[in-house]
């Protein structure tokens, strides 16, 4: 036991406890609010019907998952941060199939959640759980990527370097499209784009590609979504076309976020707006129509320290495979982050994409804390371990430093 309580201390005393605290706080806070969401007399059927009640609050399987995947997804972090990340990318070869594997079972053998239009989710067998494989292919292309990028060098403008790093890049998007799934794949683009900038990658590369897609969008929009598709952003567009239907849910959350006022309506008082997929999509505007400005606003921050707190690691790694593992997560978070946001506010389309540690989501939390591993990992096996690394780290000059002490 005294050995276990050791290897516990030694653990918090070398990883980046301001990172896991704030993801701890934010998983916090998503779980109140999706206990808040359980008591809606919206969510008392189906499969989001309460299955037993504590202190008075409902409990139903979705509280139940998410708690779960939280603690398998802080217990996967701390293993994962443990181990060098140059260790774990050196195994690119074995994450990456697995990773795509599940996503080309999908198509065979992939579920809808009933409110999705695509069929992205594998049960899990005996206890009847869906996985999402598109979270996890977030994970092995920010791996992969990042490898990718760091071997290219100082030959990353070479035109077959950019061309073969595009291809790279559109796999993953192209394996999510396929199914639909517009927000995924949206951010798989945000992810590419910024660990590409961060890279160094030539600004004109840049407008070439965006003058590319701007040419695409017209045969995209004619050959490649499909009616579902378009109509998302023609609601988006014309919400008033349609307030009843696919508008239904950017109007309620608007409504809801604005009932909320300065410090919200109280956890007795919300719920009384209907909004499907209040849990998932929408927390959001429960925060807003519970604690209000001021909760939004707390939300907000805690997720901005966040990203602050992975750009800083980024600084701190000891090399550009390191860096790349960081900007990618943040590329993750920060698109997640903005999408959701602006899905909630009607700047947004709604395209199904989960606000990072807080929607209700076994896949997209546990996973993310995957992620937060890899931060972890950086930052533990980027700094310096003994008094004289240290001292030569802020000293680099020195051959010889002696210990004052």
């Amino acid at each position: 036991m005294k050995k276990v309580f050791g290897a516990i201390g030694n653990y918090f005393r070398e990883t980046d406890k301001l990172l896991l605290i704030l993801c701890l706080f934010a998983c916090g806070y998503g779980l109140l609010l999706l206990l808040i969401t359980s008591q809606s007399p919206f969510m008392q059927s189906g499969s989001t019907a309460a299955l037993f009640k504590i202190a008075g609050f409902s409990i139903n399987r979705k509280m139940i998952v998410q708690v779960g995947a939280v603690l398998l997804g802080i217990i996967a972090a701390i293993i994962i941060s443990n181990i060098d990340y140059e260790a774990i990318t050196a195994c690119w070869w074995i994450i990456a199939p697995i990773a795509v594997g599940l996503m080309v079972m999908t198509y065979f053998f992939g579920q809808d959640t009933g409110a999705a239009d695509d069929k992205a989710w594998l049960i899990i067998p005996g206890i009847g759980i869906g996985f999402q494989p598109s979270e996890l292919l977030k994970i092995a292309f920010i791996i992969t990527f990042s490898l990718h990028l760091s071997h290219s060098g100082e030959h990353l403008n070479d035109p077959l370097n950019l061309v073969l790093l595009a291809v790279h890049g559109m796999i993953p998007m192209g394996l999510v499209a396929l199914q639909g799934d517009d927000g995924t794949a949206l951010v798989f683009v945000f992810i590419f784009l910024a660990m590409m900038f961060t890279a160094g990658v030539k600004l004109r590369y840049f407008v070439v590609g965006l003058s590319l897609i701007v040419v695409a969008i017209p045969l995209f929009w004619t050959y490649v979504l499909k009616d579902f598709q378009k109509d998302r952003f023609m609601i988006f567009l014309h919400p008033e076309s349609d307030p009843l239907n696919l508008g239904l849910q950017q109007n309620n959350a608007r409504m809801m976020i604005g009932s909320g006022q300065l410090t919200g309506k109280g956890i007795a008082e919300s719920g009384s707006i209907k909004l499907p997929e209040r849990e998932n999509d929408f927390i959001f505007s429960v925060a807003g129509e519970t604690f209000g400005f001021l909760g939004t606003l707390v939300l907000i921050l805690i997720l901005v320290a966040i990203l602050l707190r992975i750009m800083r690691i980024s600084s701190m790694a000891k090399d550009s495979v390191g860096s790349y593992l960081c900007i990618g997560m943040f590329a993750t978070l920060m698109a997640q982050t903005f999408i959701n946001i602006g899905m909630n506010i009607c700047l947004m389309p709604v395209i199904g994409v989960t606000l990072p540690f807080f929607s209700a989501g076994g896949s997209s939390t546990s996973t993310l804390f995957l992620g937060i591993g890899l931060v972890l990992s950086v930052y533990i096996h980027s700094r310096p371990k003994t008094y004289q690394e240290k001292l030569h780290k802020r000293y680099p000059g020195r051959t010889q430093i002696k210990n004052p002490i």
